[in-house]
């Protein structure tokens, strides 16, 4: 079920960290991420990728513009799109940002975000700032917009030194 509170509103505690568990010959985690810089990491970043079941045991893998506001990854596109209609039979999604070494990995859920008017005013206000090169804010975009929810971040920057699990209650 998608968390229906208004973007802004959702109070909360940050996720878990937890060591991120080495196999052996891996090294050593010695320490774990603030969960305040990856979420910089998350908010700052242009590009995610996602990865999504195409349903016939390969990936579907697609680069896409988004948003991370109050710990949730919300994204536009098109219902006729093949990640939009491969989520809506399989809602479970890996997303990750694409730099090699600043690692972020988020697994979750993906629902249709539920978005009322004023929602959808803020997230295509956020989304034309962040985007201008698509023009103004458009709020219609955003009334069928999707949300994940995430439900574990794999993050490091010196692995395995760092690497570190958050999970989210």
């Amino acid at each position: 079920m998608t968390d229906t509170t208004p973007i802004g509103e959702r109070g909360g505690q940050d996720p878990v960290a937890q060591p991120l568990p080495m196999p052996p010959g891996y090294g050593e985690q010695q320490t774990t991420l603030a969960w305040p810089t990856v979420r910089a990491k998350l908010v700052e970043a242009k590009q995610y990728w996602i990865a999504v079941d195409n349903g016939d045991r390969n990936p579907h893998v697609v680069p896409l513009d988004g948003m991370w506001i109050d710990d949730r990854w919300y994204h536009g596109g098109s219902p006729q799109t093949l990640h939009r209609r491969l989520v809506a039979k399989n809602p479970a999604v890996t997303m990750h940002l694409p730099h090699p070494w600043e690692v972020v990995i988020v697994q979750g859920t993906v629902s249709t975000a539920g978005i009322d008017d004023e929602q959808a005013a803020r997230l295509a206000t956020t989304f034309a700032e962040k985007y201008p090169e698509y023009g103004p804010p458009n709020a219609e975009l955003w009334r069928d917009g999707h949300v994940l929810i995430p439900r574990k971040v794999l993050a490091w920057s010196d692995y395995p030194r760092d690497a570190t699990r958050f999970v989210f209650g």
